[in-house]
């Protein structure tokens, strides 16, 4: 099990044992993610994690900061989505000090100059061109705005031209001071490490970084259903195949459903022969189709997605919800039940081979909550084993239904044909 160590600076240092693993993860979670952009300022969480690739006080510039990494033998990633910000480093296994102080140079003493977040707004910019020409990818962004247009998350993450046009570098230094602190910040180690060297190098490096008073998103209160448009659909002229999500809230990532959710979403359309699959894309209704959920300190989704002719988008979307809701009044038989529980497990077992999947594993968990119990892989695998098909259809009774269906389409379509 992770071993949880409270740091001077009161960052929280989780220690994930991998044994004979050659590299080390270094990841700092931070809940900084597009949930906390100010309003008017969309995109800013985003654009600030950028900004950390810039400089710092110890290394003044970009190629400076990223050669005294490489000179370690290492690599470093980072991205900004819902409700956190990560910065993740691989290093050779031994060479963890040098990675720690790289990211700690980041977060605590990276140099904001005028001229680099105007270069940046560039980078930010081709990004959004990049997305925008990517229908796959751009149905995701629509979603966020449909399921969720009644809080921050249904703002634009990686922001307007507008938004990105207005960015200072006041905003960002203002950004960085109000979440970018010990408390707000997880940091989480995985490999095969002596954890207290790895603490003491925390410790030490970490200089004499402080807490700030910390200011959350607000968070929003769920509103009726009823006073939201649940279908949106938003043109793209040039094709006629459409990008389709069609999804339900559902949990937050405290709630036991969650793991009910997670074997009904493979039931699905979680792999080459689930329900989903056969019924719409071997017959060729569909192009593709997946199903994915996403749980969120306090709300969550299930979200069909897949891609269709627009002369076939209602014989779909029949199909599709009439199987959903048939969750509600029938148990799936034993045969089915033990087919989904082993494909679930053996996918969660398989896709756990690396330090950054172990790492990726715990800081989904401590997204939601610092301090309280993380559950093992070990754990995960036996809740799924004791869950019943009575339970996946009570689970399903309490959230698929149409009054709280939500659809967004992407392509050459009008609304009112539906």
């Amino acid at each position: 099990m992770p071993k949880k160590i409270k740091l001077k600076n009161g960052s929280l240092l989780l220690y994930i044992p991998v044994p004979h693993a050659n590299s080390t993860i270094i990841m700092a979670n931070i809940k900084a993610g597009p949930r906390f952009d100010p309003v008017g300022k969309d995109g800013l969480s985003h654009f600030t994690e950028h900004m950390l690739f810039r400089g710092t006080k110890k290394y003044p510039s970009r190629q400076s900061l990223i050669k005294a990494l490489e000179g370690n033998g290492s690599q470093i990633d980072a991205f900004s989505y819902n409700e956190t910000n990560k910065y993740w480093i691989k290093c050779p296994k031994g060479r963890e000090q040098n990675a720690i102080e790289n990211l700690l140079e980041r977060l605590y003493y990276s140099l904001i100059k005028e001229k680099d977040v105007k270069e940046e707004k560039g980078v930010v910019k081709e990004e959004m061109n990049i997305l925008y020409s990517n229908p796959e990818k751009l149905i995701w962004e629509y979603w966020n705005q449909t399921i969720w247009e009644e809080n921050n998350l249904g703002r634009v993450y990686l922001g307007t031209e507008e938004s990105i046009d207005s960015f200072t570098k006041k905003d960002v230094v203002s950004f960085i001071n109000r979440y970018y602190i010990p408390k707000n910040i997880s940091f989480i180690v995985a490999g095969d490490v002596k954890i207290e060297e790895i603490a003491k190098n925390f410790n030490q490096l970490s200089g004499d970084r402080q807490s700030a008073p910390y200011q959350s998103y607000q968070s929003n209160k769920q509103q009726n259903h009823s006073s939201f448009n649940r279908i949106k659909v938003f043109k793209n002229k040039y094709s006629d195949t459409l990008n389709v999500a069609l999804g339900f809230k559902t949990v937050s990532k405290k709630s036991e459903d969650r793991f009910a959710l997670d074997l009904i979403s493979n039931y699905l359309a979680g792999g080459m022969s689930s329900k989903l699959r056969e019924l719409v894309m071997k017959p060729g209704l569909t192009y593709s189709i997946e199903s994915i959920t996403e749980y969120l300190s306090d709300m969550g989704y299930l979200v069909i997605k897949f891609s269709v002719n627009k002369s076939l988008i209602k014989k779909a979307l029949k199909i599709i919800k009439s199987e959903i809701y048939s969750l509600s009044e029938k148990c799936l038989d034993k045969d089915e039940l033990m087919f989904i529980k082993n494909f679930y497990t053996g996918q969660s077992v398989i896709s756990m081979e690396s330090p950054l999947d172990w790492a990726f594993y715990y800081a989904d968990q401590l997204d939601s909550s610092t301090t309280g119990n993380l559950i093992s892989l070990n754990e995960k695998l036996q809740i799924i084993s004791n869950i019943s098909a009575n339970n996946l259809r009570n689970v399903s009774k309490k959230y698929f239904n149409e009054n709280n269906c939500y659809i967004t389409i992407l392509g050459n379509m009008n609304s009112d044909a539906l």
